[in-house]
């Protein structure tokens, strides 16, 4: 009858060491699961809106982007060159958006010179699809008006000239304008040593900027 208390702790010790057994084992077949991954990317491109003006002065569209790398030349007559006091000479430009291109507002700046021809000549320059002396009874001028020159320094009033946008892969509609620059029939004219025999160039910026 003594051994069944030591036969009873025996089977308590097993039976504690099938647990603490079982616990290894449970502990030992543990699966621990690592999370999936997966990324998303989005994307965005930039760009601007193109934007440019051109001009044409009879020789077909161009960009004119200024006197030392191309600037188009006004094709007044000839006897624009021999000038006498009472002639005046008339030449047409068109202006445009180019394709694609936003809508423009333009400002004629004044020439830059000097001298007493520089001094001497006045021009005025009015929307016209015509260009000849009698454009300039009416109509919309940019500068001057039907009873008044300029000096040739004279500017415009600011985006006096507006243009239509482009649109895909074509230039925006043109408008037609015309110079008239003239040497008025006064005494001064007639006696100022430095007008007669004399030779002058100039050039005149059309200024564009962009509108939405």
């Amino acid at each position: 009858m003594a051994d069944r208390p030591a036969q009873g702790r025996s089977r308590a010790r097993k039976i504690r060491a099938l647990a603490a057994a079982g616990v290894v084992l449970g502990t030992g077949a543990t699966i621990v699961l690592a999370g999936w991954s997966e990324s998303l990317f989005v994307a965005a491109g930039f760009g601007t809106a193109p934007f440019s003006v051109e001009g044409n002065v009879g020789n077909g569209w161009q960009h004119y982007p200024g006197p030392d790398s191309g600037a188009a030349e006004l094709a007044f007559p000839i006897d624009i060159e021999s000038m006498r006091p009472g002639d005046a000479g008339y030449a047409g430009i068109s202006l445009r958006t180019g394709p694609d291109s936003l809508p423009a507002v333009v400002t004629l700046e004044g020439a830059a010179g000097s001298g007493s021809l520089f001094q001497a000549l006045r021009y005025r320059v009015v929307q016209a699809s015509t260009c000849n002396a009698a454009a300039f009874a009416s109509g919309t001028f940019v500068i001057g008006n039907p009873s008044t020159s300029q000096g040739l320094g004279t500017s415009s009033a600011t985006a006096a000239i507006a243009l239509d946008a482009g649109s895909t892969g074509s230039p925006g509609p043109s408008r037609d304008y015309c110079f008239e620059i003239s040497l008025p029939n006064v005494p001064a004219n007639w006696t100022t040593s430095g007008i007669s025999g004399a030779q002058l160039t100039v050039n005149w910026k059309f200024a564009a900027e962009s509108t939405s």
